[in-house]
């Protein structure tokens, strides 16, 4: 380029160049919400609440319209559970939200256009992926099955309720028999041993009609676990 500002790092890996108009990864929005819009290519992530000792919970993702969504708690009916989140995703800088700061760095293409406005990055908090569980790794036992085929140790995701755990694949089939989350386990006994922590979930149940045995169906996750957790710069 003969004008403007390209900035690479030492491997030639470029990280700004004011004749494009680059899109940047950021935290979108981030606390304690009963809902959320969420467009294609946004990453959610949930932080899960420990339940009472001795309880497990099922959580999983809904939903309602357009894209707009909700967390359900399994068993607890339409109710829209109040969670801890974070909503990353990337955009434009110069469509992030306005600060009044007159103070920072702008860069513009040759056209006049603002390419980079630093003073649109009003937030230092960050996110970090703190571990990547690959897919079909878990069986969906959750914390609460157990069969000879597995016990639910072999669907732990973690067992720091601190973490926050990606959570667009998670949905429940059109009867309550399908269903695919995250289940919250705290001290849960089964079969003989107590369990603590996310466990991945995802079944099917059929039969059980009259004079016909109920068949209950473990999958693994087909789509990819991203944990991780946020922190200030």
């Amino acid at each position: 380029m003969a004008y403007g500002l390209k900035v690479t790092t030492s491997n030639a890996v470029l990280q700004l160049d004011s004749e494009k108009s680059e899109r940047y990864g950021h935290i979108k929005s981030s606390g304690t919400a009963t809902s959320w819009t969420i467009t294609n290519g946004d990453l959610f992530f949930v932080k899960l609440p420990q339940p009472s000792s001795g309880t497990a919970k099922l959580y999983y993702l809904h939903n309602t319209s357009g894209n707009t969504y909700v967390v359900r708690q399994f068993g607890s009916g339409t109710t829209a559970q109040n969670i801890s989140y974070v909503l990353f995703g990337t955009q434009l800088s110069t469509s992030l939200p306005n600060n009044p700061d007159t103070y920072g760095l702008q860069v513009k293409n040759a056209d006049n256009e603002v390419t980079l406005d630093s003073r649109k990055f009003i937030s230092n908090a960050n996110f970090e992926t703190t571990a990547y569980i690959q897919p079909n790794t878990l069986i969906g036992y959750g914390a609460s099955n157990y069969d000879s085929g597995g016990n639910p140790s072999d669907a732990l995701i973690t067992t720091n309720f601190s973490k926050y755990i990606h959570f667009n694949w998670s949905l429940l089939g059109s009867t309550t028999a399908t269903y695919r989350g995250i289940e919250s386990s705290n001290n849960y006994l089964v079969n003989g041993s107590y369990y603590t922590g996310l466990y991945y979930r995802d079944s099917k149940r059929l039969g059980g009609g009259t004079n016909a045995p109920e068949w209950n169906f473990y999958f693994p996750n087909n789509s990819e676990l991203i944990i991780g957790g946020t922190f200030n710069s």
